[in-house]
């Protein structure tokens, strides 16, 4: 079985399109994932903006977008708690995956009580590498 045939068996299955996430192995390189992050006070929203960029590789200089899944959670800088995270208007728990398909995309997260720091790639979701300007103090709660 190859890996086109057991991609195809998992499409069929879930009834979802497999062609962008096919692009992990036409495509060679580490894709780089720059994140950054901003709380609204105000409104009690957290802005996630995640940009993927792959570089330029021998006989492939222009990357199209992954699919790139990534666990994550979001950790509340008072309580060093996992929070619940509302994603589009729906809880989804304090543990999700969140789809990175474009160059860029914005996650927007509401009902957030406290200002978190985003807790990304758990588990190992994607084999790729993550730049976020975490700091000291971000770092004492995860």
């Amino acid at each position: 079985m190859t890996i086109e045939d057991f991609v195809g068996c998992m499409a069929d299955a879930s009834g979802e399109d497999f062609s962008q996430f096919m692009r992990w192995y036409s495509q060679a390189g580490t894709p780089d994932i720059d994140a950054h992050g901003e709380y609204d006070y105000v409104q009690g929203e957290y802005h996630l903006t995640l940009r993927q960029r792959t570089p330029a590789t021998p006989g492939q200089p222009d990357k199209l977008p992954l699919h790139i899944p990534v666990r994550m959670g979001l950790v509340g800088t008072k309580s060093g708690q996992d929070l619940t995270l509302t994603l589009n208007g729906e809880k989804i728990g304090k543990d999700a995956v969140i789809h990175l398909r474009e160059d860029e995309q914005t996650f927007v997260f509401t009902d957030v009580a406290e200002a978190p720091v985003p807790s990304l790639l758990r588990e190992f979701s994607a084999p790729v590498k993550l730049h976020y300007p975490y700091s000291r103090e971000d770092l004492a709660f995860c």
